[in-house]
């Protein structure tokens, strides 16, 4: 992998670098909300992310390849930081609970439906932003006539 970081620009006052792509993380679902993208591990050797569908996913940063796929919500998952030390890991989505994640050990990880779960994921991006359910955006509609909106 070639190092992301060039030379400084020599023409501006203060120094910038140019930065480039080296390496892609796929199979997480984000299309409904921003998720949060974080490094994981003591070492920082792995690359975590949400998903729309509920998923943490874990890449190992060398190679990409992904090792470890988390039920972390009913619905969405947006938020995944580690701890200082890399030794915990905190999420949160759109549910009303912060789950802390500590590992057990070097434990095998099946992945068993990792394909399938990729592969639906990559099906519903190509089908573009999903429509907002019903009761969703009464809800949005009456919230914002609540807020003085009613034109809406």
């Amino acid at each position: 992998v070639e190092d992301a970081l060039s030379s400084p620009q020599e023409d501006e006052e203060e120094a910038t670098y140019e930065l480039r792509e080296s390496r892609q993380y796929t199979g997480h679902l984000n299309m409904r909300t921003v998720k949060e993208v974080n490094f994981y591990g003591p070492r920082s050797d792995h690359v975590i992310s949400g998903s729309d569908d509920g998923r943490i996913f874990i890449w190992r940063k060398s190679d990409g390849k992904l090792v470890q796929l988390l039920k972390g919500d009913q619905d969405v998952v947006n938020v995944v930081q580690s701890s200082p030390d890399g030794d915990v890991l905190a999420t949160s989505g759109i549910e009303h609970t912060v789950k802390i994640w500590r590992p057990l050990g070097d434990l095998p990880n099946e992945l068993e439906d990792a394909e399938e779960i990729m592969a639906s994921n990559q099906r519903a991006m190509e089908r573009g932003m999903p429509m907002l359910p019903a009761d969703v955006f009464q809800m949005l509609l009456s919230r914002l006539r609540a807020a003085g909106n009613d034109e809406i």
